[in-house]
């Protein structure tokens, strides 16, 4: 499962996307866990771009929160 989240987010990398709110809510697992997805792009933003007031705060890093806070 592990893998194909770390997949899921390379694709992300690979597209110039950074996906900003990834928490067990966002992660999608089948009845038969053999595949997993990840869902709600809605703080989806370019890499690079310079913006901290959307994101989780309950899931966010301690970097997060002293750099915008």
């Amino acid at each position: 499962m592990a893998r194909q989240l770390v997949e899921a987010l390379a694709v992300l990398e690979h597209c110039g996307l950074v996906h900003r709110d990834i928490k067990p809510e966002n992660i999608i697992v089948s009845r038969s866990q053999i595949s997993v997805k990840l869902s709600d792009f809605g703080f989806c933003v370019p890499d690079g771009t310079v913006d901290g007031t959307r994101y989780s705060s309950a899931y966010a890093s301690p970097e997060i929160g002293k750099e915008w806070h």
